[in-house]
């Protein structure tokens, strides 16, 4: 009877450990799942962002938000903005999302002036964070670039 006892306790442990090794390794994959997710369309949004940014050969300031959480820039007849979480593209009418899978929650744009080859240009500077995942599974990650102008020359 003693023996039955004990069986069953060592029984008990042994199923608690199994599911929590179980669970450890779901949550590590949701995880990666979550970083792979935040890497992916950060990396692919600040990527689109600058190539589009270097082809530009001006900004118009008047309908730019520089320096504040969720800014706008307009560069030639492009348009980036944040709406409803997400980071949008728009090319003369046509609008593009280009983080979908992941929340925008830090979208600040910087212009500065730089003197390049004897001609000035424009740099212009990206902080973008990306928040994706629910629950224990969120996950946040700051991107940053910059890129200047070269439309110009």
């Amino acid at each position: 009877m003693v023996d039955i006892v004990v069986y069953i306790g060592l029984l008990g442990v042994m199923i608690a450990l199994i599911a929590n090794s179980a669970l450890s390794i779901y949550r590590l994959f949701g995880l990666a799942r979550v970083e792979r997710r935040l890497a992916l369309e950060g990396g692919a949004a600040l990527e689109r962002m600058v190539r589009d940014i270097r082809a530009a050969s001006a900004t118009n300031v008047a309908e730019s938000a520089f320096g504040i959480n969720t800014g706008t820039l307009n560069i030639d007849n492009l348009k980036f903005f944040v709406s409803e979480d997400t980071l949008h593209r728009d090319n003369a009418g046509i609008i593009q999302n280009l983080t979908s899978g992941a929340r925008v929650t830090n979208f600040v744009l910087y212009r500065d002036s730089v003197f390049a080859t004897g001609t000035q240009s424009e740099l212009i500077t990206i902080q973008l964070t990306l928040e994706a995942g629910n629950g224990v599974l969120r996950r946040t990650k700051n991107f940053f670039a910059s890129a200047v102008m070269r439309g110009g020359y």
